[in-house]
């Protein structure tokens, strides 16, 4: 047994305790993993990115109509076209065959040749690819030229008729067989038609050389 005034000797003071820490500071205070912060950021960019693109593709798709296209009529524009009637001439025409020095051959010379000159038929009328203006009608003659030496150069602008002034052959006259532009050589001989525009009345038709003086003329009578 202990001695009597023997007491156990005192306990040591334990030591200051120290407070628990917060939980929520520490998570605040702690640093941010690393490597994985970047790598979230960039997904996420990723996605807006990509529902942006998505947005733009399909949202026109949306509000297109449903229904199919129909094309386009498609237009053109040309002039306008005016379709003339021609207006029917009269048909009364006067055909000589003879009179005058209708029907009569008239020689000539030239510096390049000689021949002869023939009007066979002349028809005065108004028919024609057009009415002629008023006071005149047309003269479609009907003519022969023979070269008898030398060369005889001719066409439908070798004949005028009239003197004071000469007409030349004119557009308007019904003429289907008209004078060739050839140079008749010795025997040979051309025909064909020329038509003039003139007043109704006697006239005379002149064969002009190729220096445009006249080599011969004939004289036909009005209608």
């Amino acid at each position: 047994m202990p001695p009597p005034q023997w007491a156990p000797p005192p306990l040591a003071a334990p030591p200051p305790s120290w407070p628990a820490p917060d939980v929520a500071t520490l998570l605040e205070s702690a640093p941010p993993p690393r490597g994985r912060r970047p790598a979230v950021v960039v997904v996420a960019a990723l996605i807006v990115v990509g529902m942006a693109v998505a947005a733009i593709w399909v949202t026109p798709r949306l509000l297109a109509p449903t229904t199919d296209p129909t094309p386009a009529p498609v237009t053109s524009h040309q002039p306008g076209v005016v379709t003339v009637t021609p207006v029917p001439q009269p048909t009364a025409k006067t055909v000589l065959t003879s009179g005058g020095e209708v029907g009569r051959r008239v020689t000539f010379r030239t510096d390049a040749g000689t021949g002869s000159l023939t009007i066979a038929k002349a028809t005065w009328s108004q028919a024609g690819l057009m009415a002629p203006p008023q006071g005149e009608q047309y003269l479609v003659i009907e003519v022969m030229i023979t070269c008898q030496s030398g060369t005889v150069a001719i066409n439908s602008l070798s004949l005028v008729a009239g003197t004071d002034p000469a007409v030349g052959a004119a557009f308007g006259p019904a003429v289907t067989d008209p004078l060739p532009g050839v140079t008749l050589t010795s025997g040979q001989k051309a025909s064909g038609e020329v038509g003039f525009v003139i007043p109704a009345d006697t006239t005379v038709i002149a064969l002009l050389a190729a220096n445009r003086h006249t080599a011969a003329t004939i004289e036909v009578p009005g209608p």
